[in-house]
């Protein structure tokens, strides 16, 4: 176990080193829960998505039980590290709920006010245009972002929430982070240890009918770490 396992942050978790307890997805009833305790990645649930990057098991950062995803670019001009859940997950006119916990460390600080994704979820929507809706980083907070191909959009909800109190990323400490891609409201909303990300909104827009779901780094982020995955139908909490 790290050597700072067990030294509690301001928000009362701890900044490494299975806090959250022992894996609990053998026994879960979610779509999919994985806390990349194998020693491998799960051929059977996820196909890992790179360009110049990698994902690979790693037990030098955990959350739960004593493994994790660790996701790393390897060149210097952005790439992809990432994983792509095997299935395609319906969202037009349902929900998508998701929560993993995400460690980025200080030495990525640098690169926090560029946009990476941490969540995509991208298909075509009713419009039969390309279209996604994504958890990221950018500008140094966390934030949601919608883009649809044509007509073009891309947009973050921080324009939408101008004047209000923005969530920085959590660095060098585990972070639940949870996203409900509502389909149904046509409502994209993120969560950070429990709360809701007020600058996170985006509303009134079309989610892709069935998804290609890729959780990890996409763009710039160097590297950081992921465990204990989960995705449902109705919300999975930071305790499940």
């Amino acid at each position: 176990m790290p050597a700072d396992s067990g030294s509690p942050d301001a928000g009362g978790m701890t900044s490494d080193g299975g806090f959250f307890g022992a894996s609990r997805c053998p026994n879960s009833n979610f779509v999919v829960c994985d806390d990349f305790e194998g020693s491998t990645i799960d051929s059977a649930v996820w196909v890992p998505d790179t360009q110049a990057g990698t994902v690979t098991i790693d037990s030098t950062r955990f959350a739960r039980g004593s493994k994790s995803l660790h996701a790393k670019l390897t060149g210097s001009g952005g790439g992809n590290a990432t994983l792509r859940f095997k299935q395609k997950v319906p969202i037009a006119g349902q929900r998508h709920w998701g929560r993993m916990f995400v460690y980025v460390p200080m030495s990525a600080s640098g690169f926090l006010m560029d946009h990476s994704n941490l969540v995509n979820a991208s298909g075509n929507n009713s419009s039969g245009s390309l279209s996604a809706y994504v958890a990221a980083i950018g500008a140094g907070v966390l934030n949601g972002i919608f883009f649809q191909q044509s007509p073009g959009i891309d947009e973050t909800s921080l324009l939408y929430h101008q004047g209000v109190t923005r969530t920085p990323v959590p660095l060098d400490r585990w972070f639940c982070l949870e996203w409900d891609f509502n389909g149904a409201d046509k409502a994209l909303t993120l969560f950070l240890d429990g709360d809701l990300i007020p600058t996170s909104v985006i509303s009134g827009r079309d989610a892709p009918t069935m998804a290609d779901v890729r959780i990890g780094i996409q763009f710039v982020l160097p590297e950081a770490w992921f465990d204990s995955v989960a995705f449902a139908s109705t919300r999975v909490g930071c305790s499940n």
